[in-house]
């Protein structure tokens, strides 16, 4: 009997058993192995245990028709020995880990590959639901062995992160872990449970939290006032409202409750929860809706808001419309020497508007060359609002000169139709100017007939203000007739700086995209026959769509074939030939790769044919 492991269990000293509570109400055994548990070779050690114990009298003489209290006994032995098992596995494991190659890293490059993870793979513990299974994300990472727990239990800053839909007992098991450390909490989702809000946002919780994202719905919204308690380190807080919302909100945040807020992030209302002082020392300010303009903030709403804002670094507005105000174009003349609203410190702009709400904008807030800027347009009655024509005079590189002799603002500009929803002109910076900034400009508006013919007009505007040279990318859906035969497209390809195009990419080229390339050879100049559109090209790649699990979804129509080979056939005749033509993602080409690779130049140069 005393070669049994319960036994054995007993009486060695050597077997330390260690409890440790991970604090969300599990524990974990472990086990100091002994120095020699036995000479006998292990295969016949554990027959003869396993020999042993069934053959006890108080186990193998009791059937299930013997009397409770003696299948309780046999029962309770067994039990006790299954759990003697349990202990010796996890002193031999624990053993076996601690000589694996994984115990050689050292505990700071465990910790930093911790760090990684806690932002990568956050866990979901939904426990409301309780059909889908928790998701412990990074923290699996306790589970490995003893040394990798002990790690991560040992550093508070692991656990700041309170996110998903947490039950009581984990929540406060996350609070515990992380100590004293400032708190990253995610509310959007356990806000439904009161008793975890009422811990998180109580008073010796919030006084810890840096950044707090809370989802209200409904009657939801009384949990604003939880907020009107000190948070001496709140940063950053973000508040989201089921829908759209104009009622005013109390003015619960104070620069004496919460001395460190810098931003401010409001979703689906149009007012902000704090006094003017908090507004005075914000860096960053995010507002906007995600559902239609008409629930949106208007015009007048954001200004007197952005208007208290001078030390904003960031600021983004989004689905705002002009409300009652209109555009007066006889005012746009010398709108830089009377602006109303100044934020000297801007770095990043971001503006989604409707009609003639983001010109209105424009025209009475002053910012830095210096800045990004990122404008979206929306039509209003699916139609391009006049005022957008004025876009390039309200921006602050107007001011900054005209002077064709003086570099332009940007170093080049990209035009891209190749999104479902957007067009785009992009400027990026390629160099950083005075004070390391590296100010950047995109407009992008909704793809529509008008708007699509509105993109050219828009290029000679920028290029007549020295916002750009030269055009050195351009992308074009070609999938359907409205996407490369809108009036306007023959004037977007002799754009000021399109003489200087070196790649010309089309997304998904279908039969409509025929005339599109007998346009680039047939194009007439005064007096002296075809002209040849985009001179300078160099390289033309078709690209199909990605494949989805490697089965060809796409292919070039026979059609496509022949304008393509047309098209290459009259760049050759008029000395400007290609000498290159990619076709990537665009299904069996057969001899088609050849015919092309015959009609650029030069031949050593062969079609770069992409499958994936």
């Amino acid at each position: 009997m005393s070669d049994s492991p319960f036994h054995m269990q007993q009486s060695n000293k050597s077997l330390v058993r260690r409890q440790e509570s991970d604090g969300a109400g599990r524990s974990h055994s472990r086990e100091e192995p002994p120095g020699q548990m036995s000479t006998t070779p292990l295969s016949n050690f554990w027959q003869f245990y396993l020999r042993n114990t069934m053959h006890r009298a108080a186990i193998a003489d009791v059937t299930a028709s013997s009397s409770w209290e003696t299948i309780h006994k046999a029962q309770a032995q067994l039990d006790a020995e299954d759990e003697a098992v349990k202990n010796v596995m996890l002193a031999l494991r624990a053993r076996r880990n601690a000589i694996s190659v994984v115990s050689r890293l050292p505990v700071d490059v465990l910790l930093y590959i911790f760090t990684f993870l806690v932002d990568e793979d956050p866990p979901i513990v939904n426990a409301y639901h309780t059909n889908l299974k928790p998701l412990f994300g990074w923290i699996n990472v306790t589970f490995v062995c003893r040394l990798w727990r002990e790690v991560a239990l040992a550093n508070a800053h692991l656990w700041r992160r309170i996110e998903g839909l947490p039950s009581l007992e984990w929540a406060r098991a996350m609070l515990s872990r992380s100590k004293a450390c400032p708190l990253n909490v995610d509310a959007t989702y356990f806000v439904v449970d009161s008793d975890v809000v009422d811990l998180i946002l109580s008073p010796s919780s919030l006084c810890r939290i840096s950044e707090l994202i809370m989802l209200l719905r409904g009657d939801d919204i009384r949990y604003l006032s939880k907020l009107a308690e000190p948070a001496p380190i709140l940063e950053t807080l973000c508040i989201s409202f089921s829908s759209g919302d104009n009622s005013p909100l109390p003015e619960i945040i104070t620069n004496t409750l919460h001395p460190r807020l810098r931003r401010l992030i409001v979703r689906n209302h149009p007012r902000v929860p704090c006094t003017i002082q908090v507004l005075r020392n914000l860096i960053l300010l995010d507002i906007g809706t995600s559902g239609t303009y008409a629930e949106g903030p208007t015009l007048e709403q954001l200004t007197a808001i952005i208007h208290e804002c001078h030390r904003l670094e960031e600021l983004s507005l989004r689905r705002f419309g002009p409300g009652d105000q209109t555009f007066d174009v006889a005012t746009v003349e010398g709108l830089h020497s009377r602006r109303r609203i100044s934020l000297p410190h801007l770095k990043s702009l971001e503006l989604l508007g409707e009609g003639c709400g983001v010109p209105l904008l424009l025209s009475q807030v002053d910012f830095p060359a210096s800045a990004g800027v990122w404008i979206h347009l929306e039509p209003a009655d699916s139609d391009v609002d006049p005022s957008w024509d004025y876009i390039p005079q309200l921006l602050p590189w107007v001011a900054v000169g005209t002077d064709r002799k003086s570099p332009p603002h940007f170093d080049s500009l990209a035009v891209e139709t190749n999104e479902e929803s957007w067009i785009s002109a992009r400027m990026p910076a390629t160099a950083c100017r005075n004070g390391g900034t590296r100010p950047s400009l995109r407009i992008t508006a909704r793809k529509c007939a008008s708007s699509l013919g509105w993109l050219h007009s828009l290029l000679r505007a920028l290029h007549a203000r020295n916002y750009y040279r030269r055009v050195t990318r351009c992308v074009l859906l070609a999938r359907a007739e409205a996407d490369v035969g809108f009036v306007g497209m023959g004037e977007l390809l002799a754009s000021p700086g399109m003489s200087e195009l070196r790649e010309l990419r089309l997304i998904e080229p279908m039969d409509p995209a025929v005339p599109f390339f007998q346009s680039l050879y047939l194009a007439p100049a005064a007096g002296v026959g075809p002209a040849m559109l985009l001179p300078a090209l160099e390289c033309l790649v078709l690209q199909g769509p990605e494949l989805a699990g490697h089965i060809p979804t796409f292919a070039l129509s026979s059609s496509v074939k022949k304008a393509v080979l047309a098209f290459l056939a009259a760049r050759q005749l008029y000395r400007r030939p290609l000498s290159q033509c990619k076709l990537e993602d665009c299904g069996e080409l057969g001899n088609f790769v050849d015919l092309v690779d015959e009609l650029c130049k030069p031949p050593a140069v062969p079609v770069k044919s992409r499958r994936r």
